[in-house]
């Protein structure tokens, strides 16, 4: 049988979402910059452009080294091609660093309502806890800021550690710093390449969370964090890797 003794989790969208909506956001600063839209028509091309260059990225461009200038221009370029697409008129690298520094701000997130009691009750249960994301390095003031930091054990972010995921690299740095085996950690995340395929190619049991309950993965899903604790105990402590 296999201890779990530290959990991973990815941020965004697991423990954090856009506060509001990422495609409101950027619909409010489209709107400054004469873009004529609805809010339903920018959503659209939101997702249908992010996902048509994610997987440009995890199916043709796989250099998955990174740190904060990288991590910019990666979303520069999704962010000119969906500004160009709504019809924004400003110059489209001014648009861009303002989403930028938009979801920097820590007012630009929020916890899901149930995060900060899950990650509590892991840790009455002795799970060392932490985080590996795909983000800049402004991630842990924004995590420190709603509550979040205090308690984790460990951080580890692409920007910071050269590697984003699915790299596994940046799983691997995930276990040294849990101070655990690798078959001893846990990561949940929302993302199916990124947080899900990526922990397995690194032999790192993996828990997608499906929030939309949308996903015909076979393994272990869940579509709240609540879900979590019941998952560790009766089925990955049960069954092992």
């Amino acid at each position: 049988m296999t201890k779990v003794k530290a959990i991973s989790f990815d941020v965004g969208n697991t423990l954090l979402k856009p506060k509001p909506d990422a495609e409101e956001i950027y619909y409010n600063i489209f709107r400054q910059h004469g873009c004529e839209m609805e809010l339903s028509e920018v959503r659209q091309i939101f997702y249908r452009s992010l996902e048509e260059y994610e997987r440009k990225i995890f199916k043709e461009d796989l250099d998955l080294t990174t740190d904060d200038g990288k991590e910019e221009e990666w979303w520069r370029r999704v962010d000119e091609v969906i500004a160009g697409r709504c019809g924004v008129k400003t110059e489209l690298r001014q648009v861009c660093r303002q989403l930028w520094d938009e979801f920097k701000k820590e007012s630009s997130w929020e916890p899901f309502s149930e995060v900060i009691e899950v990650l509590k009750k892991l840790k009455d249960d002795g799970y060392r806890l932490g985080v590996t994301t795909n983000w800049n390095s402004k991630i842990s003031a924004i995590l420190q800021a709603h509550r979040i930091g205090e308690l984790l054990d460990f951080q580890v972010v692409s920007a910071e550690v050269g590697y984003k995921k699915p790299a596994v690299q940046i799983f691997e740095k995930a276990v040294e710093l849990a101070g655990c085996k690798k078959e001893e950690l846990v990561h949940v995340g929302d993302h199916l390449d990124t947080d899900y395929q990526g922990a397995l190619r690194a032999e790192i049991t993996a828990v997608l969370l499906d929030r939309g309950k949308k996903s015909k993965v076979v393994g272990p899903v869940i579509s709240s964090l609540e879900q979590l604790p019941e998952l560790l105990q009766s089925e990955i402590e049960k069954d092992g890797i």
